[in-house]
């Protein structure tokens, strides 16, 4: 099976309605290079998620907001892969001031394997394409930084589509 990529972004975040990350409300992750929503299509499953703080090269200014929490899902399952209280701020603001890769200055990446297929299948329609999106897992609203999110995942082999027709 081949695996595919994802690159999507989400912010910058400010204080205004949807624009900014909140507890109980779904911010749908957009393609990187399109704008488009992303999309984890019907008879696929995630293999592996990489959340990056999104800023300028040494541009402190635009941290995220600190004390809080990233959640990542799928519409109408937020909290999916990360669970609460996701992945924290305070971590992805975390900056190297003598970094080892001078375009780095922020090198810590959260990356997830999501290890609880049963409850995914269990839980989810597969027949069905889904968009990815984060929400505030902690501590309130997100209203200042921004996120990169790298998603990998690969469809299921025909025998298993099949099955579950």
């Amino acid at each position: 099976m081949t695996t595919n990529t994802i690159f999507a972004v989400a912010g910058p975040f400010a204080d205004v309605a949807g624009q900014r990350l909140e507890p109980n409300t779904e911010y749908t992750l957009l393609l990187k290079s399109s704008g488009s929503t992303a999309i984890l299509p019907a008879n696929s499953i995630v293999t592996e998620i990489e959340i990056k703080r999104k800023a300028p090269e040494n541009d402190v200014t635009v941290d995220l907001t600190p004390g809080r929490g990233v959640t990542v899902g799928l519409d109408g399952y937020p909290r999916l892969f990360t669970g609460t209280p996701g992945i924290l701020t305070n971590t992805l603001n975390l900056y190297d001031v003598n970094p080892k890769d001078s375009k780095n200055p922020y090198p810590f990446i959260a990356k997830l394997v999501p290890n609880n297929f049963n409850f995914i299948l269990n839980s989810l329609s597969f027949t069905q394409d889904h968009n990815f999106v984060l929400q505030s897992g902690f501590g309130g609203n997100i209203i200042s930084g921004g996120l990169a999110v790298i998603i990998k995942y690969k469809p299921f082999s025909e025998s298993v589509v099949e099955k579950w027709k």
